[in-house]
């Protein structure tokens, strides 16, 4: 008997789970983490094999959403993001020997967030903004024909980030977000790079209060 009388009580729960979420749950501070899959866009004049290299990396992010009143379930907010893309390797063998070369990159943005709701458990965000990046590369001949030092160069230089994904409201205050990003900088008096691009997937977990 006790379990026929928790059947309808679960089928009513399911039933009502996606209208759960309300509009609190939406807007307010939030802050997140989570991973992307990243591959590195490097303009160069230099012949690079880690043109393309995909790499892991991880984000923390912090924002605002308010609720501006407009019929529909659009929103508006600002939020600040932070990447870290994994490094990436190259070894080939040239004319001077065999040559290993690495890069990281890493991203900072202030962005511009609207948020337009699709159902009351899902939504499409948009974010654009400017950012600043940095990068560190080094180069090391590991058999030379003759001995060569190792080289550094490092960098960084303003840019510009875009986002656009889904955030998905399975229970209150808990955002699952999926999305797409691009950032790019250019790296001011490099020698060593025109310009740094990242196209990445990412998927982080927000909460907000």
């Amino acid at each position: 008997m006790v379990l026929k009388a928790r059947v309808p009580c679960w089928i009513g729960f399911l039933a009502m789970w996606p209208a759960m979420p309300t509009a609190a749950d939406k807007q307010g501070f939030y802050n997140g983490a989570g991973i992307s899959a990243a591959t590195y866009r490097i303009s160069t004049d230099l012949d690079s094999g880690m043109k393309g290299s995909r790499v892991a990396g991880g984000r923390l992010e912090a924002g605002h959403v308010w609720d501006v009143g407009r019929a529909g379930g659009f929103r508006l907010g600002v939020a600040v993001a932070y990447d870290h893309w994994g490094e990436a390797e190259d070894t080939r063998v040239d004319y001077h020997g065999t040559v290993r070369e690495t890069f990281r990159a890493r991203f900072v943005a202030v962005n511009c967030v609207l948020q337009q709701e699709i159902a009351p458990w899902v939504d499409f965000v948009f974010k654009a903004g400017p950012g600043f990046g940095s990068f560190d590369a080094r180069r090391e001949y590991l058999e030379p024909v003759h001995p060569y030092p190792p080289e550094s160069s490092s960098g960084e230089g303003l840019g510009g980030s875009y986002i656009a994904g889904f955030d998905f409201f399975p229970v209150p205050h808990l955002v699952l977000e999926i999305a797409g990003q691009v950032n790019w900088f250019t790296p001011g008096g490099s020698y060593f790079l025109d310009a740094v691009g990242v196209a990445a997937l990412s998927g982080s977990l927000q909460y907000r209060f």
